[in-house]
């Protein structure tokens, strides 16, 4: 007849460190499950970690409608990251995911709290939606972004994976007393259409 302590002994030996493990394989899987619920329904971009396109509709309805009440100012950069096709090609998308972190962080490092910073509808392009900010601001903040961007490299140095920030902008500015709230994104992308189109690195207000 096995005695109650052998019984004890060998469930701390065999049992007690298979409950533990298994205790720690569910309790990483419901975690993973909520993260990936929370990117799912939530607000952030999977891949960059800033605001998602859902995210960015919301903030820009609520700021035109703070824009049109206080009569404030109202600006819209985008920004198209050059090199991506590439860096998929050479790399593979994990390969651009990095890219597309890096270039993420760069701008978020520039610019205030109160900027909203997303991926926009291309998979290259990034939104920032500055409230109190004149289209002279704006153009004024990309032009710093540029000039921090010469000595900017970003990517992985292990796998050779190293570029320097390139990209096109495009600028709109909100007016409270005579636009349409949908305008802002249509001047926005027209200005960024026509960079790319000109070879500029930045357009302002689709012209």
């Amino acid at each position: 007849m096995t005695s109650p302590v052998s019984i004890n002994l060998v469930w701390l030996i065999v049992g007690l460190p298979a409950l533990v493990a298994l205790s720690g394989a569910l309790g990483w899987l419901l975690c993973r499950k909520r993260t990936l619920e929370m990117i799912q329904f939530g607000h952030t971009d999977m891949v960059t970690e800033v605001s998602n396109l859902a995210e960015f509709q919301r903030c820009l309805r609520r700021e035109i409608e703070r824009s049109k009440m206080r009569q404030s100012a109202l600006s819209l950069i985008l920004l198209d990251l050059d090199g991506l096709h590439q860096i998929n090609e050479q790399h593979g998308y994990s390969g651009g995911d990095r890219l597309l972190r890096g270039f993420a962080s760069f701008i978020k490092g520039r610019v205030r709290p109160s900027d909203v910073v997303a991926r926009y509808r291309q998979g290259d392009e990034f939104a920032i939606l500055a409230p109190d900010t004149t289209e002279h601001a704006a153009t004024e903040l990309v032009d710093q972004f540029r000039r921090d961007a010469e000595p900017y490299f970003i990517g992985d140095e292990a796998d050779g994976m190293m570029m320097p920030v390139r990209f096109s902008a495009g600028i709109a500015a909100f007016d409270a007393k005579t636009d349409d709230p949908n305008s802002l994104q249509d001047k926005a992308e027209a200005a960024l259409a026509s960079a790319k189109k000109s070879n500029k690195s930045v357009a302002v207000q689709g012209s």
